[in-house]
């Protein structure tokens, strides 16, 4: 793991990583029986003090971007990672 974060002028620590870090995220489900992919390689960053907006149609996908994101919910394939610690590590699988 990086240093994620450094002394700054402002604030006790200055984040240069992402808070957020979202690489080829890719989420299936079943449905009748069928594979659908409701992701497909989705890659992002968000950095402290981000906002960011998630819209589009219904039945998209917001919503299940956002439980997997949480973990909540199962990803097929793909890489995520808060505050510079990947998804093993926080699990204790590093």
């Amino acid at each position: 793991m990086t240093k994620s974060c450094e002394e700054g002028a402002r604030s006790p620590k200055k984040c240069v990583e992402p808070v957020l870090s979202v690489r080829d995220l890719v989420i299936d489900i079943v449905h009748e029986g069928r594979i659908l992919r409701i992701i497909d390689a989705i890659s992002f960053d968000i950095y402290s003090g981000e906002v960011i907006d998630l819209v589009g149609p219904s039945g998209c996908g917001k919503s299940t971007l956002l439980l997997t994101v949480a973990r909540l919910r199962p990803k097929t394939s793909g890489h995520m990672s808060i505050c510079g610690r990947d998804e093993q590590e926080m699990d204790g699988r590093s």
